[in-house]
């Protein structure tokens, strides 16, 4: 029998911005959603912590991080992310008479439970992106065999906190409740990693980013100076109320700024910002559910960003 390792992860209260989860509670819900992508962007997240002197400060944690990067692969290759109940399996989740959030094994690809009594309280769902980001960091530290929890928490923390300043989070009409869904952007702020643009529902999601490939080939050209790398980003994220009365029934209008990262071989560095619009057809059926996406219109060139100062068109 696999031996589980107990995880005693932070959850801070979250009253002033919870949000609803799946009333069905089968793993298939928001919450279950934000761990899947934060599992998938999970080596994005290590990797500005890893950019950063402030993050991840003593040399064991950056260790850590390290190893889960070469560990990722092999983690999402096993699906490691596994959904129970307490109240409907007695005992599953309860460690020296404490119910746990997640129980893991000790080897790298051993399965992640996680509690979905404790992911939800009644209707509201108990987990960010940035808190799903922070327990999968302690998780997979145990796949490692690190059993300090207090360690790998803070390690998660650290991790967390430069991961929420890079991450848009949108809820559609937060009072929906349980009928909501969400748009997740991402700014890794990075010269080669691209971010991601994905609508969140319950039962799934859906990748926006698909629509900004044109503009990844818009950096200036020079052969004096060639050009070394680019990605884009997404910022900015918001749903305009005003512009769904000019478009068709049952779309929503998710507006924003994508922003084209350049870098030259030698001496250029710049970053040039659109704007765009986004109409995303949903039903609903005691909650909603996507039916389809289209740009409103192409990302618009809005101005260029330098190290010295903004370039207007």
């Amino acid at each position: 029998m696999k031996t589980l390792i107990l995880s005693i992860c932070l959850l801070l209260p979250l009253n002033s911005f919870a949000k609803t989860g799946d009333e069905v509670r089968n793993g298939g819900g928001l919450a279950e959603q934000y761990l899947a992508f934060a599992l998938e962007n999970l080596d994005v997240a290590i990797g500005l912590c890893l950019a950063k002197s402030d993050c991840a400060k003593n040399a064991e944690g950056r260790t850590i991080l390290k190893k889960l990067l070469e560990a990722l692969p092999q983690e999402k290759k096993a699906k490691i992310l596994k959904f129970d109940s307490e109240r409907k399996n007695p005992g599953f989740f309860i460690i020296d008479n404490v119910v746990r959030l997640a129980v893991t094994g000790s080897k790298i690809g051993d399965p992640i439970y996680y509690n979905l009594d404790l992911l939800y309280q009644g209707d509201e769902l108990r987990m960010t992106f940035g808190q799903a980001t922070q327990t999968l960091i302690h998780e997979l530290g145990h796949h490692l065999g690190y059993v300090d929890h207090e360690a790998l928490e803070l390690l998660g923390a650290e991790v967390r906190s430069f991961t929420e300043g890079n991450i848009n989070d949108v809820p559609y009409l937060p009072h929906l409740q349980a009928k909501g869904f969400s748009a997740v952007g991402t700014e890794t702020r990075s010269f080669i990693s691209n971010g991601n643009l994905n609508l969140v529902f319950s039962d799934k999601k859906v990748d926006l980013s698909r629509h900004f490939q044109k503009i990844s080939s818009q950096c200036e050209t020079s052969d004096v100076d060639p050009l070394a790398s680019s990605s884009f980003q997404f910022f900015n994220l918001h749903w305009d109320h005003v512009a769904m009365g000019g478009v068709g029934r049952g779309e929503k209008v998710l507006a924003g700024n994508a922003i084209l990262y350049c870098k030259h071989k030698y001496l250029r560095e710049y970053r040039k910002v659109y704007k765009f619009g986004i109409a995303v057809n949903v039903g609903i059926e005691k909650k909603y559910y996507y039916l389809s996406d289209r740009l409103v219109s192409e990302p618009k060139f809005v101005f260029t960003i330098t190290k010295e100062s903004i370039i207007l068109p």
